[in-house]
Formats: C-alpha cells, structure tokens, sequence
C-alpha cells in the first residue's frame, strides 16, 4: 500500500479519535450539571458504550455503576464494576473493586465478596488508604453470613489498628453484635458503652443505646415463681383500656430471632397488654419487632408509659 495512504489514514483516525474525545468531554461535562439522577444515568450511559476510548472513561464508568446501585439496579452496576476490576491497569480499580464487594454483599453473594476482597488484599500494602477498608469489607461480608467469630476477628483487627478509620463507630457497633451473638455479652455491652462515651455526636450511639436496652429486656425477663401471694397480686392488677374511634401502633425492640423477641413480648403480655411480633424485611434482612395496638386515648399512652418504666422498657409510636 503506498506509504501516503497508509500516513493520510493515520493522520485521518487521529483526527477522528480527537474528535470522538471533544464530544465525548462535551457530553460529560454537561451532564455534571444534571440533578435528576435517572436522566444522568441514561446520558452516561450513551457516553459509556458510544466512546470506549474516552479519556475519562474510567471515572465515568464509576460514576455510572454509583448511579446504578442508587437505582438499585445491580445487574448493571455488576457489570461495569466487574471490568474494571479485571482491568488491574485501571486508575480507578481500587474504588471499583471495593464498591464491587459491597454490590455482591447487597445482592448476597457473600462468597464472590469475600474473593474480591480477599484478592485485593493480596495487592495492597497495609499502610495503603484503602487497606483498611477492605478489612471492613471482609468483616461485613462474614456479618452478612453469621459468622460472627469470623466477622469479630476482622472488626477487632480493623479497630485495633486504625483508630482513624472513618466508620470505626459503625465497626464497633457491629463488633458488639458479634461479641452478643458468639455469647460474650458483658463485651458487648462495654462496647456499646464505649461508643456512647466516644462517638456522642453519631448514628451508632443511637443504635448503641437501643441494644443496651434491648439486651436489658432480655435480662429482665421475669422469672417464674411459686410465690401465690405474688401471682394474685398480678392477676388483680387489671388493666384499663380507654376505647377510641382509631388506634395508635407503640414498637418496642428490633431482634434477629424469634427468640428474643418472644422474651419480649412475654414481658408486655405479664404486664397486662397484648404485644405481637411483627416481621420486617428491610434491605433484603428480616427482623422482628414486638408492638402493641392501642386506642387513641392519652389515658391509654400514660398506662403504658407507666407500666414499662417500671421495666425500663422504651417504645415510640410507629405509623404502620
């Protein structure tokens, strides 16, 4: 082929290539300026498969797969974090293999999880930013699975060895429940108690708080007993319940088994009231909840207040 040709082709494809890139960097800038998110990522979308060669294609692509899982779309978010996964020449593999994790956790594949992290472990050094947020990942993904004594190792390591950690309240809420769940409870308390006193300002005091009282239910569960005396005193301490023309729905408690909750329910049924189990599937996750309905009647809400005071039982009003 005449050498002109094959240079006048060459000169021809830069030029294209050039252009591609132009319209590709114009297409995404504009659409950073877009707050609807399902028209981002359709926009993105068009970029990603019309301009692979795109210099930014990377960090679009990531953006993309965000977008992706805000929509709850997995499949496709699965997709693109997968590619760039394998591609180790990525500059943004790390991000995508860590955000791949958590996606195959959120659609419960735990056992794809645990081999991403575990792989990207291998390749970092442990002074790396994103070492210790594999660590979290790994401990997660054996949450998610029960395997609480593995879970426990991973937070305990993570928590131990990065104190600066950005979500190290969090791994230490979810290191409590491990110590709960593998029999250890006066740990766990004391590692609720330590985020009450160190971390006052997050989310993982409130849920701290409410598993120092859940555990408290547990521990006061009445016990039986052959004391007449006792037992005729409560059954002639007759509950009065005021009629209304609507009800309101009080929660107390939020547990993984049955177990509990029936432990529970027990307490508010000994007291006078008639408590239920209501099961929530929440994230893919069930739990269970112990509520009581009562009549819309102040004289009603008081009673109850009263009477679980006495068992340091908190609740609040739910709307379904």
């Amino acid at each position: 082929m005449n050498i002109k040709i094959i240079f006048l082709a060459f000169i021809l494809l830069l030029a294209n290539l050039h252009a591609n890139e132009n319209r590709a960097n114009e297409a995404y800038k504009k659409i950073q300026k877009e707050d609807d998110y399902k028209i981002s990522i359709s926009e993105l979308d068009k970029i990603y498969d019309k301009y692979p060669n795109y210099s930014k294609h990377d960090e679009l692509s990531l953006k993309l797969s965000y977008l992706y899982i805000l929509d709850e779309d997995y499949k496709n978010a699965i997709k693109i974090l997968e590619k760039m996964y394998k591609d180790k020449k990525s500059e943004f593999n790390k991000e995508a293999s860590l955000l791949l994790g958590s996606v195959y956790i959120s659609t419960n594949n735990e056992k794809k999880a645990l081999e991403a992290y575990t792989q990207m472990l291998k390749t970092l050094d442990k002074n790396d930013k994103f070492y210790p947020y594999v660590i979290f990942g790994i401990a997660n993904t054996y949450f998610e699975m029960n395997s609480y004594y593995e879970a426990r190792g991973n937070y305990e390591r993570l928590i131990k060895g990065y104190k600066n950690f950005e979500d190290i309240s969090f791994a230490m809420y979810r290191l409590a429940i491990c110590y709960e769940n593998t029999e250890d409870v006066p740990k766990a308390i004391n590692t609720f108690n330590n985020i009450l006193r160190d971390y006052p300002d997050s989310y993982s005091r409130e849920i701290a708080q409410k598993k120092i009282s859940t555990i408290k239910f547990v521990e006061n569960t009445p016990k039986k007993t052959n004391d007449k005396k006792v037992m005729a005193e409560k059954k002639s301490d007759k509950i009065t319940i005021h009629p209304a023309s609507s009800n309101n729905i009080y929660q107390m408690g939020r547990f993984k088994d049955t177990t509990r909750a029936n432990s529970l329910k027990k307490i508010i049924q000994d007291i006078g009231y008639n408590s239920y189990i209501k099961e929530d599937l929440k994230d893919g996750n069930t739990s269970y909840v112990v509520r009581v309905d009562l009549p819309d009647d102040n004289r009603n809400i008081e009673e109850i207040r009263k009477r679980l005071s006495a068992e340091n039982i908190p609740f609040f009003k739910v709307s379904k």
